[in-house]
């Protein structure tokens, strides 16, 4: 526990912010990246990217005044999205099918992927609403559309179904949450080892969790189960 909580503290007085900017002077493609960014200076050629497709109901186009208006809808909430550059929708870029039934919006992100902000996935999302309500089929990908993953309760619930099974393998509940004491830990000093940003919420409850699996009970189970402690083994 003073190994993790020296490390946490030296990540969050000692690291500097990571950067992503990546260069090979000389080289074709920065060249070419160089002067995109020297002619259109809003855009990011290293920025994520988003890749909107529409296709209208059976029987309808999306050229039709209902669906070139539900286009335009989630084309403007695109525009208003965080982090956005530009936004080539698709009649003004002309990708529309020729049948009029599909077409795609290109969006491009002023920051890489890694550098978006968690509201910025979740607009993009949002922005199909007024599409979808309309009838419309809305479908993204991209870097952009990949740029936060789900997790949500994924992680308790991996954690809670590890205990069980541990529990039930090692027949206790002392034996079981030293391996998970060894998980915490090695999060826990892998992270600013490597200078990744912990939060100190963060790391105040990683040590809390490491204190309730090592503390007196785990050494006096310790003791019982090694022979070598005390000389011979405790009669529980």
């Amino acid at each position: 526990m003073v190994v993790l909580a020296g490390l946490g503290a030296g990540a969050l007085t000692l690291h500097s912010p990571a950067s992503h900017t990546f260069t090979i002077p000389g080289t074709p493609a920065q060249n070419a990246i160089n002067l995109i960014q020297q002619r259109f200076p809003q855009a990011n050629a290293n920025g994520a990217t988003a890749r909107v497709v529409f296709a209208a109901p059976a029987g309808q186009k999306l050229t039709s005044p209902a669906g070139k208006a539900a286009v335009e809808a989630v084309v403007a909430r695109l525009r208003a999205a965080p982090q956005v550059a530009t936004v080539a929708g698709p009649f003004q870029a002309h990708t529309v099918s020729p049948a009029g039934t599909a077409g795609f919006a290109q969006v491009s992100y002023k920051v890489a992927a890694v550098g978006m902000t968690k509201a910025a996935p979740h607009a993009l999302a949002a922005a199909a609403v007024p599409g979808r309500a309309a009838g419309l089929r809305v479908e993204m990908g991209g870097t952009a559309a990949r740029a936060t993953p789900r997790q949500g309760a994924s992680g308790l619930i991996g954690l809670i179904v590890a205990a069980v099974v541990l529990v039930i393998t090692f027949g206790g509940f002392i034996a079981a949450g030293l391996p998970l004491l060894h998980a915490v830990l090695g999060i826990g000093i892998s992270l600013p080892a490597r200078g990744h940003p912990v939060h100190p919420a963060q790391l105040l409850h990683l040590i809390c969790t490491a204190r309730r699996f090592c503390g007196p009970a785990a050494v006096r189970a310790t003791s019982q189960r090694d022979p070598d402690a005390h000389g011979e083994f405790e009669e529980p």
